[in-house]
C-alpha cells in the first residue's frame, strides 16, 4: 500500500456528532484513528437519515460519513475498568481527540493532566461549543446558538426576515477542521522536540472566523453589517455587481460579475439596456436583477452558466443533492465513492477533499459498533508504546511548530491567503508575491493614515491586512522571464509552493510542478483550484458564492418559502485554506519522514461537499431530495430564532432532548406544557412547532435577546442573541478567549485580527505578526536568491519587481 501522510500515527477520538469531522480528516489522512464509544455507540449513530428511514446503528448516513476510515472500540468510560483501558489506550497512542463536556473527563481521571502522566508527548484537543473556560464555558451549546454567538447568523438570510441558519452543521463541522489543523500543529511540534500540547478549540470561535473579514473592516467603519440575502455585503454603490442567486427556466444560477470586467455583463445580455447601470452596479442592483430575471426566463440553468463561462463570467449553477450525485465532474474526478461496507453494500458516499501524489488520501468505509475492541485492547501488551525519539536537545523549545519552514505564496481572493496565514501562525515563514498590478494605489474605505506614517492607502485595506498577517510582501512580474528566473532562484530556499489560480496559470508562467521540482525534487506544491485540475469544469471560473451554488449548499440554505440563500459570508473559503493548511502540514510530516515532497490538489468544490454528505446520502438511501427547512432542526424541537425587543434583534433557541424542552417550558413561564400529551415527545413535537413557536416568540417579544440568553441559559436550555458584530466585539466569552487579537501595524497602529479557533497551552495560537507593507520582503528575496549588490535595484528599475502597486484605477 503507498505510503500515508500521517503513517505510524495513532489518534484516539473521543468526539460525538458532527465533531467526528476531525477524525474523518485525520483517518483519511492516513492515522490509525480508534473511534472510542460507549456500549451505546456514538449519538451520530442514532442521527437521521437512514436507509428507508428505519434507524440503525450501523447506517446512519452520518455515521458513514463521519467516521470513514476510523476503527471503533467500545469502552463504558463511566466503569473503572473502561477508565483503566483508555488509559492503557492513550500508553499507545500519540494524540487524543475529545468532545465532552467540561470537565467530563478531568472529573473521571481522565484529563489532560491526568493523562500525560501515561503519555508525557500525549497531543490532546479538546472541542466544545464555547471552549474549556470563560463565562460561558458552563452553557449549553448547539449549531444554531454557536453560529447565533459568532455574528455568523446575524448576517444570513433577507433583510425582512428573520436571520435564518446556514444549512446543517456548518459551524460543528468547521470547528472540527480547526482542530484537525491543532492537533496536525501539535504533533509536528512534537515531532520535532518531544513536546506534547492541549488545545482547547470552541466552535464559536470557528463561528467568527467565518466572517471573513467582517470583524476588521467594522474597527474603522462603524455601520453595522446587515442581511443583503443572496447579494454581497457592500454598500459602496460602485462596488461590482451582481453576487446574487437568480431564477432561470428550470432553476436557479448563481450571478457573478468578473471584478475587472463588468462591462461583460451587458455583453452577454445584449438589448437589454443594462450598459449605463454598470457605472454604479451595487447602486443599481434592482434594476441589474431585473434585466438578469428578463434574459434568463426562458432559458436553463446549465445555458445560461455555459454562456457566461464562455465569456468567462463566473456564473454557476445552484445544483440540488440529486442533480450533485449525477453531475459529470464529480463522475469524471471518480469522487463518489462506493466503499465496502456490510450494512451498507454498494451505498456511493464522498470521497475525500484533497488529492496527494505522494500519500493519497484512504477511502475505507466507517466501523461497527465494536468492531474492533477485542483487535485494539488484545495488542495493548505488545504495543506500549515510548515517548517520542525527539529531544528538547534539538534546540527548538519555545519555538512555533513550523519555524523554519519557508512558503512562498502565490495567491489571490480569500482562500490561499488564509491558508498561508495559518501557515504563519503556526511559524512558518511565508512570503506573499504578487504582481505589480494586483492591486491599485488608490483604495476606498480603508482607515486614516496613522500620524507619522506614510499616506500609502494599498496597505491600509483592512481585507488584505487580516488575510496576509504575519507574512512578508515582494511584488514581482513573473510573467517576464527575468521575474520567472528571480522565482525560479527562491524555490530551492522554500519547503512549499501555495497557490489558489485558475488552471491554467502556472503553466503559462512556467512554475508548474514540473518546473518547481526541477528547481527543487523535494518541494511541496499545494493548489487550491475551484473545481480541481481535471474534468469537464477544470476552466470553470468562480468565486466562494458560486461554489457554495454547486456544492448545493444554496439549495439547502433558506427559507422553505423562499429560493435558494447562501450563508453570510460564503463558507467555502475559509473551509478550503484550513483544509489546505492541514493537508501542507501532512505533507511536511511526510516529507521530514521519507524526503519526498508531493503536488497537493485540493479542490474547493469537493472540499466544500463534505458538508452536505448527508444531504447526498439521503437521495442515495431513499431517493429523497432534501431542500431548505429555514431554521428548524432536521430533527429535534423546537428550534427557531425569535424576534425581541428592539430594532433587528434575535434570539436563537434550541431544545434538543426532553430534558431542554421541560427547561424551556418552565423558563417561559408554561410548566405545564412538559406534561402535556401533546408535546410529550419529540415527534410529536415536531409535528407541532408552528404552536410552539407560537408560544416561544410571545416570550421572547419583550424582552433583551442577551438577557434572554442569560436566563434561559440559567435554565440549562441552549439560547443566544443573535450578535452583530458591534456585539461580538464586546462578548464576554470573545474577550476571555482572546479571539480578536491585536497586532501593531505600522501604517495602520493597532489593528484587531480573527485567529484560528484553538488556543494551546504551549502557547502555538494567536497571530504571528502584523501584515506586510508593500515590498518590505524585497530585501529578503534578494538574500535568498542569492542576488549580487545592484541586481535587485536594475530589477525595481525595469519593473520586475515593483515598490508600490501599479494596478489600473478599474
Amino acid at each position: 500500500m503507498t505510503a500515508a501522510a500521517l503513517e505510524g500515527i495513532r489518534v484516539l477520538d473521543l468526539t460525538h456528532g458532527s465533531f467526528n469531522y476531525a477524525g474523518r480528516l485525520l483517518a483519511g489522512l492516513g492515522a490509525d484513528v480508534i473511534k472510542v464509544e460507549p456500549p451505546e455507540g456514538d449519538p451520530v449513530r442514532a442521527m437521521p437519515p437512514f436507509p428507508r428511514d428505519e434507524p440503525d446503528a450501523e447506517t446512519s448516513a452520518r455515521h458513514l460519513h463521519l467516521n470513514a476510515g476510523k476503527r471503533s472500540v467500545v469502552l463504558d468510560l463511566e466503569s473503572s475498568e473502561g477508565r483503566a483501558s483508555l488509559r492503557r489506550l492513550v500508553g499507545t497512542t500519540d494524540a487524543l481527540i475529545e468532545s465532552h463536556e467540561v470537565g467530563y473527563l478531568a472529573e473521571r481521571g481522565l484529563g489532560y493532566d491526568d493523562l500525560v502522566e501515561v503519555r508525557p508527548d500525549l497531543v490532546m484537543t479538546s472541542v466544545s461549543h464555547f471552549g474549556q473556560d470563560g463565562p460561558y464555558a458552563g452553557y449549553a451549546g448547539a449549531e444554531i446558538v454557536d453560529v447565533a454567538l459568532g455574528g455568523y447568523l446575524k448576517l444570513t438570510g433577507d433583510p425582512d426576515r428573520e436571520p435564518v441558519k446556514p444549512y446543517d452543521d456548518l459551524v460543528l463541522t468547521h470547528a472540527s477542521l480547526h482542530a484537525a489543523a491543532a492537533l496536525m500543529a501539535g504533533l509536528t511540534h512534537r515531532d520535532r522536540t518531544g513536546a506534547g500540547d492541549y488545545f482547547d478549540v470552541a466552535a464559536i470561535d470557528a463561528a467568527m472566523y467565518l466572517l471573513g473579514g467582517v470583524a476588521q473592516i467594522y474597527q474603522f467603519d462603524p455601520r453595522i453589517p446587515v442581511r443583503r440575502g443572496a447579494r454581497l455585503m457592500f454598500n459602496n454603490p460602485k462596488y461590482t455587481y451582481p453576487s446574487t442567486i437568480r431564477p432561470c427556466k428550470d432553476g436557479y444560477v448563481h450571478a457573478h460579475s468578473n471584478n475587472r470586467y463588468a462591462d461583460l455583463l451587458a455583453v452577454m445580455m445584449p438589448g437589454m439596456g443594462i450598459e449605463e447601470l454598470l457605472d454604479t452596479p451595487m447602486g443599481n442592483a434592482d434594476e441589474i436583477d431585473a434585466a438578469m430575471d428578463a434574459w434568463m426566463a426562458d432559458k436553463d440553468k446549465f445555458e445560461v452558466v455555459r454562456i457566461a463561462q464562455d465569456l468567462r463570467l463566473p456564473f454557476t449553477e445552484v445544483l440540488t443533492p440529486e442533480e450533485i450525485l449525477n453531475d459529470p465532474h464529480l463522475e469524471a474526478r471518480d469522487f463518489l465513492v462506493e466503499l465496502d461496507h456490510p450494512k451498507a453494500p454498494g451505498l456511493r458516499q464522498p470521497g475525500g477533499p484533497m488529492q496527494m501524489t505522494a500519500t493519497p488520501w484512504r477511502n475505507r468505509r466507517a466501523p461497527l459498533l465494536g468492531e474492533h475492541t477485542d483487535e485494539v485492547l488484545g495488542d495493548l501488551d505488545g504495543r506500549e508504546r515510548a515517548a517520542s525519539a525527539a529531544t528538547a536537545a534539538r534546540g527548538t523549545e519555545g519555538r512555533k511548530p513550523l519555524a523554519g519552514v519557508r512558503v512562498l505564496e502565490l495567491s489571490t481572493a480569500v482562500a490561499g491567503p488564509i491558508a498561508g496565514c495559518v501557515l504563519a501562525d503556526m511559524g512558518a515563514e511565508v512570503i506573499k508575491i504578487e504582481p505589480p498590478s494586483a492591486r491599485t494605489p488608490a483604495q476606498s474605505t480603508v482607515p486614516p493614515p496613522v500620524d507619522g506614517a506614510p499616506d500609502h492607502p494599498y496597505n491600509r485595506t483592512p481585507h488584505f491586512n487580516e488575510l496576509h498577517r504575519g507574512k512578508r510582501h515582494a511584488s514581482i512580474d513573473l510573467s517576464t522571464a527575468e521575474g520567472r528566473e528571480l522565482f525560479l532562484k527562491l524555490v530551492p530556499t522554500a519547503d512549499v509552493v501555495l497557490e489558489n489560480f485558475s488552471p491554467r496559470v502556472l503553466g503559462n508562467l512556467g512554475i508548474d510542478y514540473d518546473d518547481l521540482r526541477a528547481a527543487k525534487p523535494d518541494i511541496i506544491l499545494t493548489s487550491m483550484p475551484a473545481f480541481g485540475k481535471s474534468g469537464p469544469y477544470m476552466l470553470r471560473g468562480s468565486y466562494g458564492p458560486g461554489i457554495d451554488a454547486m456544492s448545493g449548499m444554496s439549495h439547502l440554505t433558506g427559507y422553505p418559502d423562499r429560493g435558494p440563500g447562501k450563508p453570510a459570508q460564503f463558507y467555502l473559503d475559509q473551509n478550503a485554506g484550513l483544509t489546505a493548511a492541514l493537508s501542507t502540514m501532512a505533507a511536511l510530516r511526510h516529507r521530514e519522514r521519507t524526503g519526498e515532497g508531493q503536488y497537493i490538489e485540493l479542490s474547493m468544490l469537493e472540499g466544500e461537499l463534505q458538508l452536505v454528505a448527508p444531504a447526498l446520502l439521503d437521495v442515495t438511501m431513499n431517493g429523497r431530495v432534501p431542500s431548505r427547512i429555514g431554521n428548524r432542526h432536521a430533527w429535534h424541537a423546537p428550534q427557531g430564532v425569535y424576534r425581541c425587543a428592539g430594532d433587528d434583534n434575535w434570539l436563537a433557541i434550541a431544545a434538543e432532548s426532553d430534558e431542554q424542552w421541560r427547561a424551556l417550558a418552565a423558563a417561559i413561564g408554561q410548566p405545564e406544557l412538559a406534561s402535556d400529551e401533546r408535546y410529550a415527545s419529540e415527534a410529536s413535537r415536531y409535528e407541532r412547532q408552528d404552536e410552539l413557536d407560537a408560544l416561544i416568540a410571545a416570550w421572547a417579544a419583550s424582552r433583551d435577546h442577551l438577557e434572554a440568553m442569560r436566563e434561559l441559559q440559567a435554565a440549562g436550555v441552549p439560547a443566544a442573541g443573535v450578535l452583530d458584530v458591534a456585539e461580538v466585539h464586546a462578548d464576554p466569552q470573545f474577550v476571555h478567549r482572546g479571539t480578536l487579537t491585536p497586532t501593531e501595524h505600522p501604517e495602520v497602529g493597532r489593528f484587531l485580527h480573527t485567529r484560528t479557533a484553538w488556543r494551546s497551552r504551549l502557547g502555538h495560537h494567536g497571530v504571528s505578526g502584523p501584515a506586510p507593507v508593500f515590498g518590505d520582503g524585497h530585501e529578503r528575496v534578494a538574500e535568498l536568491a542569492g542576488l549580487e549588490d545592484g541586481e535587485l535595484g536594475e530589477l525595481v528599475s525595469s519593473g520586475i519587481v515593483a515598490t508600490a502597486p501599479t494596478g489600473g484605477a478599474g
